[in-house]
């Protein structure tokens, strides 16, 4: 991992004044340099409020007069993408009371949108509002409201607390991010190695924190004590706009891919490829690039879901061949986790550098007249009103581990027919697939960590 210190103090040789400066660099970790390309590529489309706040989008800088104007100038940008992108209205709402206008008004309740809410939903992080007596004089239009509603069968809450206040503010969520340049206390960060973090690691700024009691388990060469600098944890907060990911199985489980690269500027670069093949989707997408009408239940067979739909995205653009090459040269992080509650649990992880075979063996299927989305989605075997994907994700792992396929592919159909009560049926160019597979499997096995 390539680790670099913070430029803190640094003079940058103007007449006027010294300016302070600071640098993001690349940490190693693939959240992070995702979270510090999207962070850049959010602010060079940025007006800067403050002019006294300089960008260099070349270096990955940022000067100003002080350190308190960097600070701002991050916490105002962490706050126009939270509302910007992060938080939607709902279809429920409240009514509040409104002092300016001194009336009632029913809003929308607010919430934070798919992978976001997915990701960063631990702790304290949900809607509050402002609470103020409830206005007696006012009960008339409270009540006459109130009534309205039921009638609509309007989803409103009228809320009263136990200390008789009503709400009277619009919903907002106060997600916390104070980033501070010079703590009193120097602390190395667990993500850069500079010595000026401040925040603990939580499961609000880092989304892979684990329970305490499993830290052994999953930091075996850190301490306890996890530390994040200001600029990691801005970094952090902006990741999720510069990974794939797709939430199914009525939104219980989470899969995600993260490309990385040696530098920042190679992360870049895919970056600008990618934009232009899927475009720009939202973050409230039920998936930013593996196609809706396909549900995968595995790492694995997701994996390979995602490396086709990756494929033919890049290869009807321009450029293809070049775009194809940038996308498979990076390394690929992997992750699939359960959502449940008021947590993320990620089940299993996979670290894969090869994506420029998977992309040679869809191009020789193509070649050879195969659909690959028709026979991958007929691999689950049906038992009774349910699908088994054990059997695709068994066949999946060995393709990614470039593995031979003969033996899972005979108990697959085995399985398939005993299960499904009919004799010998065939699957849509199965057969063909597996010889292709094994005429041009490459020798030796990939370096891939499941």
């Amino acid at each position: 991992m390539l680790k670099a210190v913070r430029e803190l103090g640094y003079k940058e040789g103007i007449d006027k004044m010294d300016m302070e400066k600071i640098t993001f660099y690349v940490t190693g970790d693939p959240w992070i340099d995702a979270g510090i390309v999207a962070f850049w590529d959010y602010v060079k489309d940025q007006e800067i409020q403050n002019t006294e706040v300089e960008i260099d989008s070349e270096n990955y800088a940022i000067t100003a007069p002080s350190f308190l104007e960097i600070e701002y100038f991050l916490k105002e940008i962490f706050e126009k993408i939270k509302n910007e992108r992060y938080i939607q209205p709902t279809k429920n709402k409240v009514c509040i009371y409104n002092r300016e206008k001194d009336d009632f008004e029913v809003v929308p309740k607010i919430n934070l949108v798919n992978a976001v809410s997915a990701l960063f939903r631990g702790g304290d992080l949900k809607p509050n509002y402002q609470k103020c007596i409830f206005p007696k004089d006012k009960q008339q239009i409270w009540d006459s409201m109130k009534d309205d509603s039921k009638k609509r069968k309007d989803k409103v809450d009228f809320k009263v607390d136990n200390k008789g206040r009503v709400y009277c503010s619009r919903p907002r969520y106060n997600w916390p991010f104070k980033p501070n340049l010079k703590p009193e206390r120097n602390e190395i960060c667990t993500f850069c190695g500079s010595p000026f973090a401040t925040s603990n690691i939580h499961s609000n700024n880092y989304p892979f924190l684990v329970p305490v009691k499993n830290w052994s388990n999953f930091y075996s060469n850190l301490s306890l004590d996890l530390k994040m600098c200001s600029l990691c944890e801005a970094a952090s907060l902006f990741a999720i706009n510069r990974i794939f990911f797709n939430i199914n199985r009525r939104k219980k489980t989470l899969f995600m891919a993260i490309p990385h690269a040696s530098s920042l500027p190679e992360i870049e670069e895919f970056w600008r490829d990618v934009k232009e093949a899927i475009g720009e989707k939202g973050l409230a997408d039920t998936s930013n690039i593996l196609d809706t009408g396909y549900r995968y239940q595995y790492l694995n067979e997701t994996i390979l879901a995602f490396s086709y739909e990756l494929y033919q995205s890049l290869k009807e653009t321009l450029d293809a061949s070049r775009r194809l090459n940038v996308a498979s040269t990076k390394i690929w992080y992997f992750f699939l986790a359960d959502i449940s509650g008021k947590s993320v649990s990620f089940k299993n992880n996979a670290v894969f550098d090869e994506m420029s075979r998977l992309f040679k063996l869809y191009e020789l299927m193509e070649k050879e007249g195969i659909n690959f989305i028709s026979m991958f989605s007929n691999l689950a075997v049906k038992e009774g009103d349910e699908y088994n994907n054990h059997y695709r994700e068994s066949l999946s792992e060995r393709i990614i581990k470039n593995a031979s396929l003969n033996e899972i592919a005979e108990k697959l159909m085995y399985e398939k027919n005993k299960k499904e009560n009919k004799k010998e049926k065939k699957i849509m160019n199965f057969a063909k697939f597996i010889k292709l597979y094994n005429i041009n499997k490459h020798k030796g096995a990939m370096n891939y960590v499941g």
